[in-house]
Parts: structure tokens; C-alpha cells; sequence
């Protein structure tokens, strides 16, 4: 099987999965699908129809693997140059659009189930084993590959367990 790849999940696709992993820009996974060059992917649970990858995928995996989010940066200077009711609107703002587009994005994930589902997509919902094996071997793998990428870094692995512990939550699974 001949994935396109990520460099955030591509230790699972290879470790766990088996698969060949070919890492390709967004903009070209339309045409390496069309010409066969990659079988799969692994996306997000919205945008496969924007994209028109449903034209050439037939099959979705569940459960999810990975969840992530966008933030937004403020330089810290900045930050406190800005008076406290600023800092306040901004982060009622951030906190209501968090809300927000949480809601919108569950919508759109919904609608596009439904119409990939109509147009033929199937769904295989791992279940028991399979599932928790899938799941565990996605998080595993992925902090197997963070720690090696630590390692070769000046800074080395000291933090390795403290991030696993501030940015993993065992309740998620």
C-alpha cells in the first residue's frame, strides 16, 4: 500500500501499517491519486470532498487517530505593551471562536460523512482489538519518532516525558 504521508504520522503508517509512505504537498495528491502514485491518505475528517480526493478513495478508517488544533501566537512583548481590557477582548474572542468554530467544524465533518457515504464511500469502523491495537500503535509510534527526532537534537530527550505528560491526555483514548 503506497500512503501519502505526513511527517507527523508517517512512523505509524510505516512502523505499524507496513505502508510505503510518499510525502506529497496537499496540491498534489489530486493528480498522485489519479495516477495511482499514492493509494491512500491520511486527512482530516473534513475536506476530502473540497479537495475531490473522493473521486479516487473508497474507504475511510475509523476510529480517528490524531486531533489537532490551530493556535494563534502573540509575541509576549507585545502582549503586555497591549492594555488589560485589549488582552481581554482578545481572549474573549479566541475563547468564543474556539467554541464557535468547534460547533461548525462538527457540521461540516457531519455533511461531508453523509454525502461521501451517499456517493459510495465505505466506512470500516474498527472495533475490540483492532481498535484499541490501531489507536495505541498512532500514539505510540508518533512519540517513538518525536523522542528520535529529540535525540538528535542538541537539546536531547530531558523534556520527552514531561511534554508526553503535559500534551497527552489518557482520558482522550
Amino acid at each position: 500500500m503506497k500512503l501519502r504521508g505526513n511527517a507527523v504520522y508517517n512512523a505509524f503508517f510505516t512502523n505499524y501499517l507496513g505502508a510505503q509512505v510518499i510525502d506529497l504537498p496537499t496540491g498534489e495528491v489530486y493528480a498522485a491519486l489519479q495516477r495511482g502514485v499514492v493509494d491512500a491518505t491520511g486527512w482530516t475528517q473534513i475536506g476530502l470532498i473540497d479537495l475531490k480526493w473522493n473521486e479516487f478513495l473508497n474507504y475511510r478508517i475509523e476510529p480517528c487517530f490524531f486531533s489537532t488544533d490551530l493556535g494563534v501566537i502573540v509575541n509576549l512583548e507585545s502582549w503586555n505593551n497591549l492594555s488589560a481590557e485589549a488582552q481581554t477582548i482578545i481572549q474573549d474572542v479566541a475563547i468564543q471562536h474556539e467554541i464557535d468554530s468547534v460547533n461548525a467544524l462538527r457540521g461540516k465533518r457531519d455533511t461531508d460523512f453523509a454525502a461521501l457515504e451517499e456517493q459510495g464511500m465505505k466506512v470500516v469502523e474498527l472495533e475490540g482489538d483492532a481498535r484499541s491495537n490501531y489507536l495505541a500503535a498512532a500514539r505510540e509510534k508518533t512519540w517513538e519518532r518525536m523522542n528520535e527526532q529529540m535525540a538528535a537534537h542538541s537539546s536531547g530527550t530531558g523534556n520527552y516525558d514531561r511534554l508526553i505528560e503535559l500534551f497527552y491526555d489518557p482520558a482522550a483514548d
